[in-house]
């Protein structure tokens, strides 16, 4: 989703943002690599993008509730 403007629109379009949310609330204990994948495809849109569109993503993965998992994960 971070190799060209369309394929991250096309990634929110689809709802891809709330559905890596919904990853990092899966048991780390035995959906480790899943949960590790999610991150870094965040990771990766995160430093493909210009500053306007980090703030949009931003906005985007808190509305869609990321800390409380994230902080979950960050924890163990």
């Amino acid at each position: 989703c971070n190799q060209s403007q369309d394929n991250t629109q096309m990634f929110i379009a689809c709802n891809g943002v709330s559905a890596l949310v919904k990853i990092l609330t899966y048991n780390i204990e035995t959906e480790k690599q899943m949960i590790s994948i999610a991150l870094q495809t965040i990771m990766n849109i995160f430093s493909s993008q210009r500053a306007t569109q980090q703030a949009d993503f931003c906005r985007l993965f808190m509305k869609a509730g990321v800390l409380p998992p994230l902080s979950s994960i960050l924890f163990n």
